[in-house]
């Protein structure tokens, strides 16, 4: 059971990928998963329904692991309040997807520069 970043750190790819259980003060569920390139995954294992699923919380080391104690605890909570925390998941990046494109965010610049937003007496256009 993994304890300590430094022991995240010494986690070595082999001809399988596999999980290793962290600890985690929150209860158990915690796992890191190392693939056979290196990539170091965190997962949070859990079980909504009667049924058991695992989600991908982030990826060490842009995750470290207070973030990923921190990210787990939270979704212990939303189990806890009988949600499924993929589902919430997929309902945030479709929400992401439907955010402003490239397009709309450089016309909606444009038009409030030229209707002088940006400064006092405004830009003709």
């Amino acid at each position: 059971m993994i304890t300590t970043d430094r022991q995240i750190q010494s986690l070595k790819p082999g001809e399988r990928v596999y999980w290793q259980s962290v600890r985690s003060p929150h209860g158990g569920g915690l796992a890191i998963r190392v693939s056979t390139r290196g990539t170091r995954s965190w997962y949070v294992r859990y079980r909504h329904d009667g049924r058991q699923d695992a989600i991908c919380i982030g990826h060490y080391p842009g995750m470290k692991l207070q973030a990923a104690r921190d990210r787990h605890y939270e979704i212990r909570q939303l189990v806890a309040d009988n949600l499924d925390p993929k589902r919430i998941q997929r309902q945030q990046k479709a929400a992401n997807l439907e955010a402003w494109s490239m397009d709309q965010l450089f016309e909606s610049y444009g038009d409030f520069w030229c209707t002088g937003g940006g400064r006092k007496g405004g830009v003709s256009c």
